[in-house]
């Protein structure tokens, strides 16, 4: 069975592993970015340069699932193989095998609209 996403048709399955691995960076990767980065464009873009730079290892000029994988390994999350492939293919848009730095940029980006969704749902419960 395949389900329609923002970025197009995907199995089910395969969204499910994309979420989970999400799921298990989710905390890390908002760490790395921090608050101050939250509320602006210009500051999360910015950050998102350094933290791109930090992962890519090789200077390649894209992240792939091994370098992905290392940098959530140092922050303390274990990724499997699979995993990290699942999150590298959700936000490769070109469908090269990694993520330029455009791609990480709109995925962090992406990530900061969906922690201001959750804060908002959470202050919305509590009032």
């Amino acid at each position: 069975m395949v389900v329609k996403t923002a970025d197009g048709w995907k199995s089910k399955s395969h969204y499910k592993s994309q979420e989970k691995a999400w799921r298990k960076a989710r905390s890390k990767l908002q760490e790395m970015v921090g608050e101050e980065c939250m509320s602006s464009k210009a500051k999360l873009s910015e950050k998102a340069e350094t933290i791109f730079k930090s992962i890519d290892t090789d200077n390649s000029g894209g992240l792939d699932v091994p370098e992905l994988k290392a940098c959530f390994e140092k922050a303390g999350v274990e990724l499997t193989q699979s995993e990290a492939l699942a999150m590298v293919s959700g936000a490769d848009e070109d469908g090269n095998g990694t993520l330029d730095l455009w791609e990480f940029k709109k995925l962090l980006d992406q990530e900061v609209k969906r922690w201001q969704a959750q804060q908002t749902t959470s202050v919305c419960a509590i009032l």
